[in-house]
């Protein structure tokens, strides 16, 4: 009875043992912190970027593809093949910007993604 007690105790402080040692492996609470920002960047990083500009003869959106595959951007009729790490400027109508609404579809791979942007 008492020895197997102690088969429990020593279990018991064996695990406690190893889940310290792997939270100070990992850098305590700072480093698990650290492990998610490194993550959030590291998704920021590969989604695609947009960018919405306006000149004198008139206004575009430029698209940034960060994905290692190749994209489809459509924006107001203009659509663009966009190749994995480059980028390409569609030009949109007068009329999307008075409606204040730019309606986005992104294909990536079989999947097409639809937005409504609000400006």
């Amino acid at each position: 009875m008492k020895r197997d007690k102690i088969i429990k105790l020593v279990n018991s402080l064996l695990l406690i043992v190893i889940l310290i040692s792997l939270f100070l492996y990992y850098g305590g609470i700072s480093g698990i912190s650290q492990s998610i920002k490194q993550g959030e960047n590291d998704v920021q990083s590969e989604v695609p970027s947009f960018s919405l500009y306006e000149n004198q003869s008139g206004a575009y959106l430029n698209v940034t593809n960060n994905f290692d595959e190749p994209i489809t951007v459509s924006v107001d009729n203009s659509t663009a093949n966009i190749e994995p790490h480059n980028f390409a400027t569609l030009k949109l109508n007068k009329d999307i910007l008075e409606s204040k609404v730019l309606p986005l579809q992104v294909r990536y791979l079989n999947a097409t993604l639809c937005f409504n942007v609000t400006l």
